[in-house]
């Protein structure tokens, strides 16, 4: 992604070396002193709360609003009339369509494009509502996006 955003290689570089040994140790106090665990390495991922973390998540979630943006979304009833594909906080993303079968494809669509940049989604934290009319619908349709991911639909009093 800083490629494709033309950061100095210099960056691109530091970046990728202080990626590879990110590390963490925790400490706590007890009654005896102070205990301190092994250090913990990342495999994986970005770890949370560093301010350059922030960062390249942003980089790397920029080509899929992109793409988001590029899609039909939902139009807003008179007198807004706007149109509104997706909202989109730090690590939550929310996504609208017209229709349920519009609503599956974006779906498919963001998650290939999300894998293009290494990011996944956490099938426990997903799930799709339907509001026909202003009122959330009744209905059991959860989006299969793959045969491993199904996106449930949200009941009713559930966050």
């Amino acid at each position: 992604m800083m490629i494709s955003h033309r950061f100095a290689t210099w960056l691109k570089n530091v970046t990728s070396k202080l990626s590879s040994s990110w590390n963490t140790r925790i400490q706590c106090k007890t009654d005896k002193g102070a205990d301190t665990l092994d250090v913990i390495r990342f495999r994986s991922g970005l770890p949370q709360g560093d301010a350059l973390c922030q960062r390249l998540f942003t980089l790397c979630m920029n080509p899929v609003a992109g793409s988001l943006k590029a899609t039909e979304g939902y139009r807003l009833s008179r007198p807004i009339g706007s149109k509104i594909t997706d909202l989109l906080y730090i690590d939550d993303l929310k996504i609208f369509a017209a229709s349920q079968t519009k609503l599956a494809t974006v779906m498919k669509s963001t998650q290939t494009a999300m894998k293009d940049m290494g990011l996944r989604w956490n099938p426990q934290k997903c799930s799709v509502l339907h509001v026909k009319g202003g009122l959330q619908q009744e209905d059991n349709d959860s989006i299969k996006l793959d045969e491993s991911f199904v996106i449930l639909s949200l009941k009713q009093q559930s966050h």
